[in-house]
């Protein structure tokens, strides 16, 4: 899991793209995690990420997606 914490938003991708192909021979998934005080806080954010990425491997983090689990008391 990674996310990205520099407005050079080229940068970002060319670096998130550079550990894509880095993770890839281990079969490893290299998911964006988009948090809301970092330079990528949105899913729009992650997926242009990914989209310029354009990496097998790459994927963005679903869990900011799904509501905290409720557990009773």
């Amino acid at each position: 899991m990674s996310s990205i914490w520099t407005d050079d938003l080229a940068f970002a991708k060319e670096s998130f793209a550079h550990l894509c192909d880095l993770a890839k021979p281990y079969g490893l998934t290299v998911e964006l995690e988009f948090v809301p005080i970092a330079s990528v806080s949105t899913l729009q954010g992650a997926v242009d990420v990914l989209e310029a990425t354009e990496r097998e491997n790459a994927a963005y983090d679903r869990c900011p997606s799904f509501p905290p689990i409720q557990r009773p008391s």
